[in-house]
């Protein structure tokens, strides 16, 4: 019977591609292993060796990982990290909100707690994101993290902002009436469409 390769590199490109596929469709397993490989390693070590590599860790880094961290969770909960996704984010609220009101014909007396939780989270949200701005301050970040640092926190408390100017404008036109509301936004005076 022939070989089915010719070449050394031939077999070594086929072999990489058969561990590639076998990896995508066992990724769980694959991932299942690893960690509990890892699990393993980490055991063994011993609890002097771990206490040291704590030690070891520059303070300034594991703040600046905190923060980056905090700041992951903080941009998920706001659900649009750049102003495409954002503008998509508060169109679909404020369709949300028409419909409600008009499609499915549900009073605003009746509405309005929602629209009310929807603001109180937009403010948490806001007072979460200010503390990580003050939080970032405080840490003397390198140039590398400088950005990250100063400026990520500082955006997000922006589009924090925008939210809960959004949030608010959708109380204070519904308290007029639904129609004020429908009229500014089809005829985008938003402060979002601006």
């Amino acid at each position: 019977m022939p070989k089915k390769y010719k070449t050394s590199e031939e077999r070594h490109a086929a072999r990489l591609v058969s561990k590639h596929r076998h990896y995508t469709r066992h990724r769980a397993e694959e991932q299942a292993k690893a960690h509990e490989r890892w699990s393993r390693r980490q055991k063994a070590a011993p609890a002097a060796e771990r206490d040291n590599l704590r030690e070891v860790v520059n303070p300034i880094d594991a703040q600046a990982e905190t923060i980056r961290n905090e700041l992951a969770k903080l941009w998920a909960m706001h659900g649009a990290q750049d102003g495409s996704l954002e503008r998509r984010l508060m169109s679909t609220r404020a369709h949300e909100v028409i419909h409600a009101l008009t499609v499915s014909r549900v009073g605003w007396e009746e509405y309005r707690p929602s629209c009310e939780d929807a603001l109180a989270d937009a403010c948490q949200l806001w007072t979460k994101s200010e503390c990580l701005v003050i939080q970032a301050a405080t840490v003397e970040a390198d140039g590398s993290n400088f950005m990250l640092l100063k400026e990520c926190p500082s955006k997000l408390l922006e589009a924090c902002d925008r939210r809960v100017s959004a949030e608010e404008e959708i109380l204070e036109l519904n308290d007029l009436t639904a129609e004020t509301y429908v009229f500014a936004h089809e005829s985008s005076r938003l402060l979002w469409q601006r």
